[in-house]
């Protein structure tokens, strides 16, 4: 369901997953962000455009992320 609703909303945008979804370890802008809100997935997903965060976000993702698309 995410991956469409990305295909449909940012196409040919590289998509990066982090946190509790991508380890296994789950706890209980725009177009995007209102598609994802309408969405009958279960989980909260944020949306945040990469070049708009900070560097020590960027390190904070990068150890440990999965492209989704």
């Amino acid at each position: 369901m995410l991956k469409e609703i990305l295909r449909e909303q940012v196409p040919g945008v590289e998509v990066r997953v982090y946190g509790s979804r991508v380890s296994a370890q789950s706890h209980a802008v725009s177009n995007l962000e209102e598609a994802l809100r309408l969405s009958t997935n279960p989980f909260l997903v944020e949306a945040r455009d990469w070049a708009c965060l900070s560097e020590s976000f960027h390190r904070e993702i990068d150890p440990d992320y999965v492209v989704l698309k």
